[in-house]
């Protein structure tokens, strides 16, 4: 008897707190909600700005470095040549890490452009007659 009772005030709280309505959305405004287009557009534009942002700081790492190798007298033996010839592959290697943010920054422009909300029209049957009646629907295009 007492496991009965005890499942059933579990049963009543997990009711409660899994059923408990979503308050966040309660005073928007629905056409002010952001669509996930909008979502990948912003994420694409942000990953496209740390891409511009790494590449400019990888090219002026390998700028520096060739400034400090073209000052040193001696090639061979001047540690200004390693050091210049270090700051040079450090910026060849940030430049590459810029890389993949302009690669992800084109797949969610990509994928924004095929998510699109239409006026889908479908028949309705009135009284005597067959209506158009427009619903609004998600349009996704998949390309494999």
């Amino acid at each position: 008897m007492k496991q009965i009772v005890l499942a059933i005030v579990l049963i009543t709280i997990c009711y409660n707190v899994f059923g408990q309505t979503d308050t966040s959305f309660a005073n928007t405004d629905l056409s002010k909600m952001e669509t996930q287009k909008d979502i990948y557009l912003r994420k694409s534009r942000g990953q496209k700005t740390a891409g511009f942002v790494i590449l400019g700081i990888g090219t002026a790492t390998f700028i520096t470095g060739v400034i400090i190798m073209g000052n040193a007298e001696n090639l061979i033996l001047d540690p200004e040549f390693y050091d210049g010839a270090g700051l040079m592959t450090l910026g060849v290697l940030i430049d590459l890490g810029s890389i993949p943010f302009f690669i992800s920054s084109s797949k969610n422009k990509r994928r924004a452009m095929t998510m699109a909300l239409i006026n889908e029209t479908i028949p309705k049957e009135m009284i005597a007659q067959i209506k158009q009646h427009s619903i609004p629907a998600l349009s996704v295009k998949w390309k494999f």
